[in-house]
């Protein structure tokens, strides 16, 4: 199995684009082991490039699957670093929105 793998760059870090359901099938048990470093947006995952990204090769290599790199750079900080952080029970984002969102609301409440 081939699987083409897009990597987005800013000046200073850089994440691996991988669709959750992907994740969850190569990855199976090392799933959890993602760190809050990386984020989420819809049904992708883009794992950082350190430690979470590796994890991902090594689970590849150990299922025998082939990764195709594209990689993407701008100059300019990248719009991943507002998505929300990874959570391993999230399967949407809107819900973690929707917490925050929540939770906002609820210390302005505390401040009245």
């Amino acid at each position: 199995m081939k699987l083409t793998v897009n990597i987005y760059a800013d000046p200073s870090r850089s994440w691996a684009a991988i669709k959750r359901d992907t994740a969850v099938a190569i990855m199976e048990d090392h799933f959890a082991d993602i760190s809050e470093y990386s984020y989420q947006r819809g049904k992708t995952i883009y794992l950082e490039e350190d430690d979470d990204f590796p994890l991902f090769v090594s689970c590849a290599k150990a299922k025998e699957v082939e990764l195709d790199i594209c990689y993407h750079h701008t100059d300019r900080i990248s719009q991943i670093r507002n998505y929300a952080s990874f959570d391993p029970d999230c399967n949407d984002t809107y819900s973690v929105l929707r917490f925050i969102n929540d939770d906002r609301a609820l210390q302005s409440e505390r401040v009245r």
